[in-house]
């Protein structure tokens, strides 16, 4: 089957040392007092979902998968906690049912609309549609949403480490796309008067991408289970860290 992979490259948020960076966006709780409730994608509208990302190195890079075809025009990529990360698709083109799209952060090409071999297929380009943005994505607790033109919501995610600490805003991120009906209904556990980090920061609903390298050669990848593309999404549909396999979906 044939992928589309997406690569975007985000601020930092925390440190290796755990200390949060200074944040000036709005939290995910003020973003949902600010605004109503996402509306449905409309049937038959082009789909997309998240399907492999890798935050941590010189080129981050997130993977897309067309789940159905059409227009590209306006669909909008976020980060929902600290990474003051959005990305938008220009418009013009269009993408086939299974097409796999690429983010590069950090990127250096992009393909040029109707043809998806423009950047080439040497690393870290690909045969699928690679779009690139100047930035980089930090490795913590991530919660990505995406929205397709008009806001009709199309998919969410939320990875966090095992242990350590997320940024402040993590929490009511995942509780925002759980309200939204793109993301595991299952309540939240956060509570961090029992010391454990198992019982913190939505870990038992949360995907875990521990040991991603910083070169790349891993990632985490939405292909577990009898439905992975299925919304809402959940950390069963996702693999520990694997070998990287940008650029393709089999």
């Amino acid at each position: 089957m044939k992928r589309m992979a997406l690569l975007v490259m985000v601020g930092a948020c925390f440190g290796d040392n755990g200390s949060p960076a200074v944040d000036a966006r709005p939290t995910a709780d003020a973003k949902a007092d600010a605004s109503e409730d996402l509306p449905d994608a409309l049937p038959g509208a082009v789909s997309l979902r998240i399907t492999e990302i890798n935050p941590a190195g010189t080129t981050d890079l997130i993977e897309l998968v067309a789940v159905t075809g059409g227009a590209l025009d306006g669909i909008k990529l976020e980060e929902l906690t600290n990474s003051d990360f959005d990305y938008t698709f220009p418009a013009g083109y269009t993408v086939a049912t299974n097409d796999v799209i690429l983010l590069h952060l950090a990127g250096t090409c992009t393909d040029q609309v109707g043809d998806a071999a423009s950047c080439g297929t040497a690393a870290p380009f690909t045969a699928a549609w690679d779009f690139s943005m100047p930035g980089n994505l930090s490795y913590s607790g991530k919660v990505f949403e995406l929205t397709s033109t008009g806001g009709a919501r199309m998919d969410a995610v939320a990875f966090v480490e095992s242990g350590g600490l997320a940024p402040a805003g993590y929490v009511a991120a995942v509780q925002l796309i759980q309200s939204r009906s793109a993301w595991d209904p299952t309540p939240c556990i956060h509570d961090p008067a029992t010391g454990m980090a198992k019982d913190r920061y939505c870990r038992n609903i949360s995907v875990i991408w521990d040991a991603l390298e910083d070169d790349n050669s891993n990632s985490v990848t939405r292909i577990v289970g009898a439905e992975p593309l299925t919304v809402p999404g959940s950390r069963a549909q996702w693999t520990a860290a694997l070998p990287a396999s940008f650029g393709t979906y089999d």
